[in-house]
């Protein structure tokens, strides 16, 4: 599904949502006050955000590295 997204909106709008999903779970975990809250916001927003990144940031080096090969 990521690399669906990545070529029909591109590496830099996915990279720029997904890392702002990632700044946001990390301002609320200044508001946990419980465990189940801790886990809940780190498993599903966190962790969500982290290993969805992942496919568009590949796709941005593989593009820079073979740019850079020519």
């Amino acid at each position: 599904m990521m690399g669906w997204l990545t070529d029909k909106f591109g590496p830099r709008v996915l990279i720029m949502i997904l890392g702002s999903s990632l700044g946001v779970c990390y301002l609320l975990m200044s508001l946990v006050n419980t465990l189940w809250q801790f886990q809940l916001n780190y498993t599903l927003v966190g962790g969500l955000s982290v290993s969805t990144l992942t496919v568009p940031v590949m796709v941005t080096i593989s593009r820079c590295l073979s740019r850079s090969g020519d």
